[in-house]
């Protein structure tokens, strides 16, 4: 047949676009790079750096924040939400519904 490709020219046409794909949805590079900086800097100087497992929703009202963590049935918190209850003991509280 004329015209027909190959499916190894086929799969690596899908390989290029697949490419281009993951290029257009990932963060830019500067955008991570500087963010990996500061969190070496802050680590340096003895903090503890956290990024993810922020309750649901942080209630505010006169001064007094709550971390709110929604959980139903079974589900338990992520290790990333343990490590920030741990960081946040005096603020995080778990709904069950």
């Amino acid at each position: 047949m004329k015209g027909a490709i190959s499916l190894r020219q086929r799969e690596m046409q899908l390989r290029n676009e697949l490419k281009i794909i993951q290029k257009k949805l990932a963060p830019s590079r500067n955008s991570n790079y500087s963010e990996e900086k500061i969190r070496k800097q802050y680590e340096a100087k003895g903090f503890t750096v956290l990024r993810g497992g922020w309750p649901d929703f942080l209630a505010i009202k006169d001064g007094q924040v709550i971390g709110i963590e929604v959980k139903s049935g079974n589900d338990k918190l992520r290790p990333a939400q343990e490590k920030m209850h741990k960081a946040l003991p005096f603020c995080t509280i778990i709904e069950r519904v």
